[in-house]
């Protein structure tokens, strides 16, 4: 009776393209099974050149063939990612090529609601970390587009917008840095 050997899957990673702030797209070619059916294929990636699917991935199917992968969690505006394609079957997971990619700094009109109207945003709450809500994604979208790193512009005033805030009240010289939006940054902010 003859036995099949078992080999990892052949997996190829294709260039990332469709890069903002926050999103990016890429995939793979999976052009062997290596003799087992692939259960799960994507692509992995990480702010880090250590890319496995223990970071960040995505779930793009099954088999072989080509797939395409669109990937949003995580990615921080002006930030360098490492991505490359995974494959799964009975033997284990094969990765594909590393292919590395810097999200835009800018954000466009359509992220930023208010910050870039016209009439501006007019901050009027003391913010913290802990703090929430639509007032916390404009401050966070200001920063951001200030060249300041807050991660993703999610509306929670963590640790990361934390960093950012003193950062911003430090390069403004600021009496207070202590990574709290009172009166005397909101000053600012309102300019």
């Amino acid at each position: 009776m003859a036995s099949t050997t078992v080999s990892l899957p052949t997996v190829y990673t294709t260039a990332v393209t469709n890069i903002t702030t926050n999103s990016a797209t890429s995939g793979g070619n999976v052009t062997s099974d290596g003799g087992s059916p692939v259960t799960a294929r994507g692509v992995a990636y990480n702010s880090l050149l250590t890319v496995t699917i223990n970071n960040l991935h995505t779930y793009d199917g099954t088999g072989t063939g080509a797939f395409t992968s669109n990937f949003t969690q995580n990615l921080r505006p002006n930030t360098t990612f490492y991505v490359r394609a995974y494959a799964t079957n009975s033997k284990g997971t094969a990765y594909g090529n590393v292919v590395s990619f810097k999200t835009n700094l800018t954000v466009t009109d359509n992220q930023v609601g208010s910050v870039l109207g016209a009439q501006g945003f007019n901050f009027t709450q003391t913010l913290r970390v802990g703090s929430q809500g639509n007032e916390v994604i404009e401050l966070q979208l200001y920063l951001t587009r200030a060249g300041y790193d807050i991660g993703i512009a999610d509306g929670k005033f963590g640790p990361i917008t934390e960093a950012a805030v003193l950062e911003f009240q430090a390069d403004k010289g600021l009496l207070k840095v202590d990574g709290i939006v009172g009166p005397e940054v909101r000053a600012v902010l309102n300019q």
